[in-house]
């Protein structure tokens, strides 16, 4: 019976340091599309969009990008969403009436000035002007559907 007590003590020990040591050295992971370097976001204003019908039209020779585009797009609402969970200053109506194509152009701009960076790069920086234009416009006193047109 002591033989259990002492090896269940030993483990109980050895075990919890390492618990410690892996919850101090977490590194979170984000999930990102396959292309999700500003290089390869790039491309992607080469598909001919239409916001009028709001649809993006095919792209025969390159049939991936429409398909990249729309996990540009989708991984942006993930990222809005999960912000307006947890970000208590939004309100969690972080988009206020903006449009996917409104931040595909602000993603594409972010890129052509910032190459090197990735779309989470582009997303935080897309969030905090959504951020901050949402609390320019409850300071101001005026409605966010009149700021964003």
């Amino acid at each position: 019976m002591r033989i259990l007590v002492f090896w269940t003590a030993l483990a109980a020990l050895c075990i919890q340091p390492l618990s410690v040591k892996a919850q101090q050295q977490r590194i979170p992971i984000v999930m990102v599309p396959e292309h999700n370097r500003c290089s390869d976001i790039l491309e992607l204003q080469k598909l001919n969009v239409d916001p009028e019908r709001n649809i993006i039209k095919s792209d025969y020779l390159h049939p991936q990008r429409g398909a990249d585009y729309l996990a540009v797009v989708g991984w942006l609402q993930g990222f809005f969403s999960a912000r307006n969970l947890f970000d208590l200053s939004i309100d969690g109506d972080l988009t206020q009436g903006t449009k996917w194509l409104d931040w595909m152009d602000w993603t594409f701009s972010y890129c052509r000035e910032h190459p090197t960076s990735t779309l989470f790069d582009a997303g935080i920086g897309l969030s905090n002007a959504l951020a901050r234009a949402y609390r320019d416009a409850r300071h101001s006193g005026v409605s966010s559907d009149s700021h964003q047109q």
